[in-house]
Order: C-alpha cells, then sequence, then structure tokens
C-alpha cells in the first residue's frame, strides 16, 4: 500500500507545470475576461442597423498602404450604409502604425475617410475598437484617434432579451501581439513590410475555413462563458453557418477589390462582401443567409 502512495507521489511530483500543461490559454482567458468586465455597453433593439469591418490598415497613400487599394470601394461602402442609417463599426486595425508612419500622416491620407467619421460621431452612430496595429506605446484600452475615443471592447445589449454581443479585435489571444506586443511591434519594422506585400498576392481566404490556434483559443473562452464574440485580426472571415460556437470574424479590407464585413439588422446578421468590378462599380454581395441573433 505504501509503495503505491509513494508512486503516485512521485508521479505527482513528475507532473509538468501547468504553464506548459495548459500553455497560455488562462493568461488569455483573463484578457479577454477583463476587455468584456471593462466594455462599453451600447444598447440596441432589433430596428437597430450596424455594419462592422475591421483590419482596413488604412496607411500614409503611398505604395506600402495596403488601404489605398481598397480606398474607393471602403467609401462608396460606407457612404452606403451611411445612407441607410447604419451605425459603422470598426473591429480593429483600421490604421497601420506598426509601419513607423505618424497618425496625421495617415489622417490626412484618407482625410474623407475621417470626415466621414466625425459626420457619424456627431450623429452617435460610429464605434472605433483598438486593434494591435492601431495602438502607439501601452495606451491599450483607449486610444483617440483624430479626437474620437477608441476603446478596446464594446458590448452590444438588446434591450428587450439582455442578449450580449462581445465586439473586440481578437489579438488579446494572439500572444506576440499582446503580451510580447513591445517586441513585435519593433520587429515588424523590419519584416512587416515583407511579410504584408507578400500577403497581397495569395487568395482571400474563403468563408468558414479551417481554423487556427487562435481562432480555437477564442471559441474556448466562448463556450466556458456562453458569450457572442464577434472579432477581427485573422483577416479570415467566420460564420458559424451550422450551428456550432457563435464566433463571428470580419474578415479584413486588405486584398485588393475585396472588403468582407457583417451586417446586423433586423434583429439578424449576415455576411457580406463589397467588391470592385471596376469602372467605379461597387457591389454588395451577400455570402450567406441571415442568422437570427436570438
Amino acid at each position: 500500500m505504501r509503495s503505491r502512495e509513494e508512486a503516485s507521489l512521485k508521479k505527482s511530483t513528475l507532473r509538468p507545470p501547468s504553464f506548459f500543461r495548459e500553455g497560455w490559454l488562462p493568461r488569455i482567458h483573463r484578457r479577454l475576461s477583463q476587455v468584456l468586465e471593462t466594455a462599453k455597453i451600447v444598447n440596441f433593439d432589433d430596428s437597430s442597423r450596424f455594419v462592422l469591418f475591421s483590419d482596413l490598415h488604412r496607411g500614409n497613400g503611398g505604395k506600402a498602404d495596403a488601404f489605398r487599394p481598397n480606398a474607393e470601394l471602403f467609401l462608396a461602402a460606407l457612404q452606403n450604409y451611411v445612407r441607410r442609417g447604419f451605425t459603422y463599426v470598426e473591429v480593429g486595425d483600421g490604421d497601420e502604425l506598426w509601419k513607423g508612419w505618424p497618425f496625421e500622416e495617415i489622417r490626412h491620407a484618407h482625410r474623407r475617410v475621417f470626415d466621414l467619421f466625425h459626420d457619424l460621431d456627431k450623429e452617435r452612430r460610429l464605434h472605433l475598437i483598438l486593434g494591435n496595429h492601431d495602438v502607439k506605446r501601452r495606451a491599450r484600452h483607449q486610444e483617440p484617434k483624430d479626437g474620437i475615443l477608441a476603446q478596446e471592447g464594446i458590448v452590444f445589449r438588446h434591450r428587450l432579451s439582455g442578449q450580449q454581443l462581445f465586439v473586440v479585435h481578437g489579438h488579446q489571444a494572439d500572444i506576440l501581439c499582446d503580451p510580447m506586443y513591445f517586441f513585435a511591434r519593433r520587429a515588424a519594422r523590419f519584416g512587416y513590410l515583407l511579410r504584408d506585400f507578400l500577403r497581397k498576392w495569395q487568395p482571400p481566404a474563403p468563408l468558414e475555413r479551417e481554423k487556427g490556434k487562435l481562432e480555437h483559443r477564442i471559441i474556448h473562452w466562448i463556450n466556458a462563458h456562453s458569450q457572442i464574440v464577434i472579432c477581427g485580426h485573422t483577416h479570415r472571415m467566420s460564420f458559424p453557418f451550422n450551428g456550432g460556437p457563435p464566433y463571428f470574424n470580419t474578415g479584413s479590407g486588405v486584398f485588393p477589390g475585396r472588403i468582407t464585413g457583417l451586417e446586423i439588422e433586423n434583429g439578424a446578421i449576415v455576411p457580406v462582401q463589397w467588391v470592385d468590378h471596376g469602372r467605379a462599380r461597387y457591389v454588395r454581395q451577400q455570402l450567406g443567409p441571415h442568422q437570427p441573433l436570438r
């Protein structure tokens, strides 16, 4: 009997520390929960209209500006939503600060975008989320953009049902882009320009492609907290067509001629994309059926 107890004790002492068993997952859970607890609350109902885009990476208007090929497409889409009474939600990485451009250059290069933002902000129809590429220094929780305050997270809460939609960029589940942000941003000065250039020549990621580690980390948190999450960061659109965890991803706007996003209208959410067909022909395409939020 004693030998069994000794063997069991010896086995328990040989177990690796919890970090090597669980990795960064506990820290990621804490970060996402922290953002949820401190997020701005925005009430909505079935008459509310939202459009959500992310990862536009607005630059200084030069050749390395990933947003430049889609600038007119984005403006046409946003103006369409403004006319139709939508509220615009930018789910992080709207601007590109990792390449060393001052924000003033970005604002000057895309002043028509920021003019629209100010018009929407006056009508309380604008919400900006901070992504890792929006962060300057260590101001991760909120940051002004041309006088408009961007938040790390927002919770849309239904007035009648109390249902919550947690909107966050998603880099909080990316070890390189959150706890190691200080080093990642500096390394980006040397290597990110090349990677960003190569990405332009890759085909756009299909909807609901196989999820990577980051998506699974967020889904693990979703399952633990029974919480709908809308995020960006991966540049991969995701929409739970066939049930499953309520993980939504807006995709991105860095692939020339194509911007993906999500619309919320009449109490339902739907994936969409805007496509540039040339000669100023900008077309909205619905990528799937409306899914009731309830």
